[in-house]
Protein backbone atom coordinates (compact mmCIF):
# COMPACT_ATOMS: atom_id res chain seq x y z
CA UNK A 1 0.00 0.00 0.00
CA UNK A 2 1.37 3.33 -0.95
CA UNK A 3 1.82 6.16 1.59
CA UNK A 4 -0.54 8.39 -0.03
CA UNK A 5 -3.38 5.71 -0.31
CA UNK A 6 -6.22 7.12 1.79
CA UNK A 7 -8.51 4.79 3.76
CA UNK A 8 -11.52 4.03 1.54
CA UNK A 9 -14.60 3.95 4.43
CA UNK A 10 -17.52 4.04 2.25
CA UNK A 11 -15.91 1.12 0.82
CA UNK A 12 -15.28 -0.93 4.04
CA UNK A 13 -18.99 0.27 5.78
CA UNK A 14 -20.15 -1.29 2.28
CA UNK A 15 -18.05 -4.31 2.21
CA UNK A 16 -19.15 -4.51 6.35
CA UNK A 17 -22.84 -4.23 5.69
CA UNK A 18 -22.68 -6.74 2.97
CA UNK A 19 -21.64 -9.45 5.17
CA UNK A 20 -23.75 -8.07 8.36
CA UNK A 21 -26.59 -8.03 6.78
CA UNK A 22 -26.95 -11.67 6.62
CA UNK A 23 -27.30 -11.86 10.31
CA UNK A 24 -29.72 -8.36 10.53
CA UNK A 25 -32.07 -9.75 13.68
CA UNK A 26 -28.93 -10.66 15.74
CA UNK A 27 -27.82 -7.01 14.95
CA UNK A 28 -30.94 -5.10 15.82
CA UNK A 29 -31.34 -7.88 19.15
CA UNK A 30 -27.85 -5.68 19.99
CA UNK A 31 -29.37 -2.17 19.36
CA UNK A 32 -31.83 -2.95 21.80
CA UNK A 33 -29.74 -3.96 24.31
CA UNK A 34 -27.17 -1.53 23.83
CA UNK A 35 -30.78 0.90 24.58
CA UNK A 36 -31.66 -0.83 27.84
CA UNK A 37 -28.00 -1.01 29.37
CA UNK A 38 -27.66 2.44 28.36
CA UNK A 39 -31.07 3.69 30.09
CA UNK A 40 -29.72 0.80 32.88
CA UNK A 41 -26.52 3.03 33.61
CA UNK A 42 -28.52 6.48 33.37
CA UNK A 43 -31.07 4.94 35.88
CA UNK A 44 -28.24 4.04 38.88
CA UNK A 45 -26.43 7.70 38.92
CA UNK A 46 -29.75 9.30 39.28
CA UNK A 47 -30.59 7.10 41.98
CA UNK A 48 -27.45 7.68 43.71
CA UNK A 49 -28.54 11.47 43.21
CA UNK A 50 -31.61 10.91 45.15
CA UNK A 51 -29.85 9.06 47.75
CA UNK A 52 -27.48 12.17 47.88
CA UNK A 53 -30.18 14.66 48.60
CA UNK A 54 -32.34 12.52 50.73
CA UNK A 55 -28.93 12.34 52.62
CA UNK A 56 -28.85 16.42 52.71
CA UNK A 57 -32.19 16.53 53.29
CA UNK A 58 -32.08 14.03 56.81
CA UNK A 59 -28.31 15.75 57.69
CA UNK A 60 -30.91 19.15 58.17
CA UNK A 61 -33.73 17.82 59.55
CA UNK A 62 -35.64 17.81 56.80
CA UNK A 63 -36.60 14.45 56.55
CA UNK A 64 -37.43 12.21 59.38
CA UNK A 65 -35.26 9.16 59.58
CA UNK A 66 -38.12 6.94 58.80
CA UNK A 67 -38.75 8.36 55.55
CA UNK A 68 -35.38 8.27 55.01
CA UNK A 69 -35.27 4.83 55.82
CA UNK A 70 -38.33 3.91 53.47
CA UNK A 71 -36.73 6.12 50.16
CA UNK A 72 -33.28 4.01 50.85
CA UNK A 73 -34.67 0.82 51.27
CA UNK A 74 -36.88 1.35 47.66
CA UNK A 75 -33.87 2.77 46.17
CA UNK A 76 -31.62 -0.60 47.22
CA UNK A 77 -34.30 -2.67 46.11
CA UNK A 78 -34.35 -0.88 42.22
CA UNK A 79 -31.16 -1.19 42.25
CA UNK A 80 -30.28 -4.90 43.04
CA UNK A 81 -33.12 -5.65 40.64
CA UNK A 82 -31.61 -3.68 38.03
CA UNK A 83 -28.16 -5.03 38.21
CA UNK A 84 -29.43 -8.43 38.35
CA UNK A 85 -30.78 -7.43 34.86
CA UNK A 86 -27.91 -6.00 34.23
CA UNK A 87 -26.18 -8.71 34.32
CA UNK A 88 -27.88 -11.19 32.48
CA UNK A 89 -28.43 -8.53 29.41
CA UNK A 90 -24.12 -8.20 29.31
CA UNK A 91 -24.29 -12.06 29.08
CA UNK A 92 -26.70 -12.32 26.37
CA UNK A 93 -25.40 -9.01 24.62
CA UNK A 94 -21.52 -10.69 24.75
CA UNK A 95 -22.90 -14.21 23.82
CA UNK A 96 -24.75 -12.66 20.83
CA UNK A 97 -21.74 -10.55 19.85
CA UNK A 98 -19.30 -13.79 20.12
CA UNK A 99 -21.40 -15.91 17.50
CA UNK A 100 -21.83 -12.91 15.55
CA UNK A 101 -17.96 -12.24 15.43
CA UNK A 102 -17.64 -15.38 14.65
CA UNK A 103 -19.67 -16.04 11.73
CA UNK A 104 -18.34 -12.91 9.85
CA UNK A 105 -14.84 -14.01 10.33
CA UNK A 106 -15.75 -17.05 9.26
CA UNK A 107 -17.96 -15.52 6.41
CA UNK A 108 -15.01 -13.50 5.49
CA UNK A 109 -12.14 -16.36 5.46
CA UNK A 110 -14.31 -18.05 3.10
CA UNK A 111 -15.01 -15.47 0.75
CA UNK A 112 -11.58 -13.97 0.25
CA UNK A 113 -9.96 -17.34 0.37
CA UNK A 114 -12.09 -18.74 -2.04
CA UNK A 115 -11.44 -15.48 -4.14
CA UNK A 116 -7.68 -15.28 -4.20
CA UNK A 117 -7.77 -19.60 -5.07
CA UNK A 118 -9.70 -18.49 -8.56
CA UNK A 119 -6.97 -15.89 -9.30
CA UNK A 120 -4.52 -16.57 -12.29
CA UNK A 121 -1.27 -18.66 -11.68
CA UNK A 122 0.55 -15.15 -12.89
CA UNK A 123 -0.91 -13.35 -9.88
CA UNK A 124 0.14 -16.26 -7.37
CA UNK A 125 4.05 -16.15 -8.67
CA UNK A 126 4.20 -12.38 -8.52
CA UNK A 127 2.63 -12.13 -5.16
CA UNK A 128 4.51 -13.43 -1.78
CA UNK A 129 2.32 -16.31 -0.05
CA UNK A 130 3.44 -14.43 3.50
CA UNK A 131 2.04 -11.17 2.70
CA UNK A 132 -1.49 -12.68 1.29
CA UNK A 133 -1.70 -14.76 4.67
CA UNK A 134 -0.76 -11.24 6.84
CA UNK A 135 -3.49 -9.21 4.91
CA UNK A 136 -5.85 -12.42 5.38
CA UNK A 137 -5.35 -12.28 8.93
CA UNK A 138 -5.21 -8.96 9.09
CA UNK A 139 -9.04 -8.59 7.96
CA UNK A 140 -10.17 -11.05 10.02
CA UNK A 141 -8.88 -9.02 13.10
CA UNK A 142 -10.38 -6.03 11.54
CA UNK A 143 -14.06 -7.63 10.76
CA UNK A 144 -13.73 -8.35 14.76
CA UNK A 145 -12.46 -4.74 15.76
CA UNK A 146 -15.21 -3.39 13.79
CA UNK A 147 -18.06 -5.49 15.24
CA UNK A 148 -16.89 -4.91 19.06
CA UNK A 149 -16.03 -0.76 17.92
CA UNK A 150 -20.08 -0.64 16.55
CA UNK A 151 -21.75 -2.93 19.43
CA UNK A 152 -19.85 -1.30 22.56
CA UNK A 153 -18.60 2.41 21.42
CA UNK A 154 -20.71 3.50 18.80
CA UNK A 155 -24.10 2.61 19.98
CA UNK A 156 -23.38 3.10 23.88
CA UNK A 157 -22.24 6.25 23.05
CA UNK A 158 -24.95 7.49 20.77
CA UNK A 159 -27.64 6.66 23.24
CA UNK A 160 -25.35 7.71 26.46
CA UNK A 161 -24.95 11.03 24.32
CA UNK A 162 -29.14 11.41 23.92
CA UNK A 163 -30.03 10.29 27.48
CA UNK A 164 -27.50 12.10 29.56
CA UNK A 165 -26.93 15.17 27.02
CA UNK A 166 -30.96 15.90 27.64
CA UNK A 167 -29.99 15.67 31.39
CA UNK A 168 -27.96 17.37 31.68
CA UNK A 169 -29.49 20.76 29.57
CA UNK A 170 -32.04 20.11 31.91
CA UNK A 171 -30.05 20.75 34.84
CA UNK A 172 -28.31 23.51 33.71
CA UNK A 173 -27.73 25.02 30.36
CA UNK A 174 -24.48 26.25 30.81
CA UNK A 175 -23.68 23.05 32.03
CA UNK A 176 -25.11 21.49 29.11
CA UNK A 177 -23.01 23.73 26.80
CA UNK A 178 -20.03 23.43 28.85
CA UNK A 179 -20.17 19.19 27.98
CA UNK A 180 -21.04 20.31 24.57
CA UNK A 181 -17.81 22.31 23.71
CA UNK A 182 -15.69 19.98 26.03
CA UNK A 183 -16.76 17.26 23.43
CA UNK A 184 -16.98 19.04 20.21
CA UNK A 185 -12.96 19.87 20.95
CA UNK A 186 -12.17 16.73 22.15
CA UNK A 187 -12.97 14.66 19.24
CA UNK A 188 -11.93 17.56 17.08
CA UNK A 189 -8.68 16.99 18.51
CA UNK A 190 -8.64 13.17 18.56
CA UNK A 191 -9.91 12.86 15.11
CA UNK A 192 -6.84 15.23 13.28
CA UNK A 193 -4.00 13.23 15.59
CA UNK A 194 -6.02 9.66 14.29
CA UNK A 195 -5.75 11.13 10.95
CA UNK A 196 -1.78 11.60 11.28
CA UNK A 197 -1.88 7.85 13.37
CA UNK A 198 -4.02 6.49 10.28
CA UNK A 199 -1.42 7.48 7.25
CA UNK A 200 1.69 6.12 9.68
CA UNK A 201 -0.28 3.10 10.69
CA UNK A 202 -0.60 2.45 6.70
CA UNK A 203 2.82 2.93 6.66
CA UNK A 204 3.55 0.20 9.49
CA UNK A 205 1.55 -2.59 7.77
CA UNK A 206 2.88 -2.10 4.60
CA UNK A 207 6.54 -2.41 6.01
CA UNK A 208 5.29 -5.42 8.43
CA UNK A 209 3.60 -7.18 5.36
CA UNK A 210 7.12 -7.00 3.37
CA UNK A 211 8.50 -8.53 6.69
CA UNK A 212 6.13 -11.56 6.68
CA UNK A 213 6.41 -12.37 3.36
CA UNK A 214 9.97 -12.26 3.55
CA UNK A 215 9.98 -14.51 6.46
CA UNK A 216 7.52 -17.08 4.91
CA UNK A 217 9.77 -17.12 1.62
CA UNK A 218 13.16 -17.70 3.51
CA UNK A 219 11.44 -20.48 5.38
CA UNK A 220 9.71 -21.93 2.37
CA UNK A 221 12.87 -21.88 0.00
CA UNK A 222 15.07 -22.59 3.39
CA UNK A 223 16.56 -25.98 1.35
CA UNK A 224 17.77 -23.52 -1.22
CA UNK A 225 19.10 -21.04 0.70
CA UNK A 226 21.48 -23.63 2.98
CA UNK A 227 22.08 -25.01 -0.38
CA UNK A 228 24.28 -21.84 -2.07
CA UNK A 229 24.87 -20.60 1.32
CA UNK A 230 22.74 -17.37 1.68
CA UNK A 231 22.44 -17.56 4.85
CA UNK A 232 24.02 -14.54 6.25
CA UNK A 233 22.82 -12.31 3.29
CA UNK A 234 19.08 -13.73 4.59
CA UNK A 235 19.92 -12.79 8.06
CA UNK A 236 21.18 -9.17 7.34
CA UNK A 237 18.07 -8.23 5.42
CA UNK A 238 15.87 -9.59 7.82
CA UNK A 239 17.72 -7.51 10.13
CA UNK A 240 17.33 -4.58 7.78
CA UNK A 241 13.34 -5.38 7.41
CA UNK A 242 12.45 -5.88 11.06
CA UNK A 243 14.56 -1.95 11.65
CA UNK A 244 12.16 -0.65 9.47
CA UNK A 245 9.16 -2.33 10.75
CA UNK A 246 10.28 -1.25 14.14
CA UNK A 247 10.67 2.02 13.34
CA UNK A 248 7.50 2.30 12.06
CA UNK A 249 5.57 1.29 14.61
CA UNK A 250 7.23 3.56 17.37
CA UNK A 251 6.60 6.74 15.05
CA UNK A 252 2.94 5.43 14.55
CA UNK A 253 3.01 4.42 19.08
CA UNK A 254 4.45 8.00 19.81
CA UNK A 255 1.01 10.07 18.45
CA UNK A 256 -0.44 8.29 21.87
CA UNK A 257 1.64 10.51 23.83
CA UNK A 258 0.03 13.57 22.58
CA UNK A 259 -3.52 12.28 22.22
CA UNK A 260 -3.22 11.30 25.79
CA UNK A 261 -1.55 14.38 27.25
CA UNK A 262 -4.27 16.80 25.45
CA UNK A 263 -7.24 15.11 25.70
CA UNK A 264 -6.38 15.04 29.71
CA UNK A 265 -5.92 18.53 29.57
CA UNK A 266 -9.77 19.19 27.64
CA UNK A 267 -11.53 16.87 30.24
CA UNK A 268 -9.60 19.02 32.96
CA UNK A 269 -10.70 22.41 31.80
CA UNK A 270 -14.23 21.31 30.52
CA UNK A 271 -14.40 19.46 34.30
CA UNK A 272 -13.34 22.58 36.19
CA UNK A 273 -16.26 24.79 34.50
CA UNK A 274 -19.09 22.30 34.97
CA UNK A 275 -17.63 22.32 38.53
CA UNK A 276 -17.83 26.36 38.73
CA UNK A 277 -21.12 26.61 37.10
CA UNK A 278 -22.29 23.87 39.59
CA UNK A 279 -21.15 25.89 42.72
CA UNK A 280 -22.89 28.73 41.39
CA UNK A 281 -26.16 26.90 40.61
CA UNK A 282 -25.55 25.79 44.54
CA UNK A 283 -25.27 29.16 45.85
CA UNK A 284 -28.42 30.08 44.04
CA UNK A 285 -30.46 27.23 45.26
CA UNK A 286 -30.94 25.86 41.58
CA UNK A 287 -29.77 22.53 41.95
CA UNK A 288 -28.66 20.42 44.91
CA UNK A 289 -25.64 18.46 46.46
CA UNK A 290 -27.22 15.20 44.58
CA UNK A 291 -27.67 16.94 40.93
CA UNK A 292 -24.10 18.25 41.14
CA UNK A 293 -22.62 14.47 42.05
CA UNK A 294 -25.29 13.46 39.11
CA UNK A 295 -23.93 16.45 36.51
CA UNK A 296 -20.52 15.72 37.44
CA UNK A 297 -20.73 11.95 36.98
CA UNK A 298 -22.45 12.50 34.34
CA UNK A 299 -19.77 14.41 31.93
CA UNK A 300 -17.00 12.55 32.93
CA UNK A 301 -18.95 9.34 31.68
CA UNK A 302 -19.82 10.90 28.30
CA UNK A 303 -16.17 12.72 28.19
CA UNK A 304 -14.99 9.01 29.11
CA UNK A 305 -17.23 7.40 26.11
CA UNK A 306 -16.34 10.07 23.72
CA UNK A 307 -12.34 9.02 24.30
CA UNK A 308 -13.40 5.17 24.03
CA UNK A 309 -15.11 5.62 20.65
CA UNK A 310 -12.54 8.07 19.11
CA UNK A 311 -9.76 5.44 20.11
CA UNK A 312 -11.54 2.78 18.69
CA UNK A 313 -11.79 4.71 15.36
Amino acid sequence: MSNKEKIDVPYILKTYWSFLKKYKLIAIALVFLAIILTLINYSTKYLMKVLIDNGALYLSKTLSSVEFLKTTTTIIVIWIIISLVATVIRWIRLDRTNKLEARLIYDLKQRYYNHILQLSTNFHTTHKTGSLLSRLGRAAGGMERMTDFIIFNTLSLLFELIISGVALFAIDIKIGLTFLVSGAIFAIYSAILQKIERNRRQLTNEAEDIEKGFTSDTFTNISSIKYYGKEQIVKQRYTNLAEKSNKSLMHEWNIGRWAGSGQALIMGLGGLAVLIFAARGLVDGAITIGTITFASTLYYTLIGNVESFMSSL
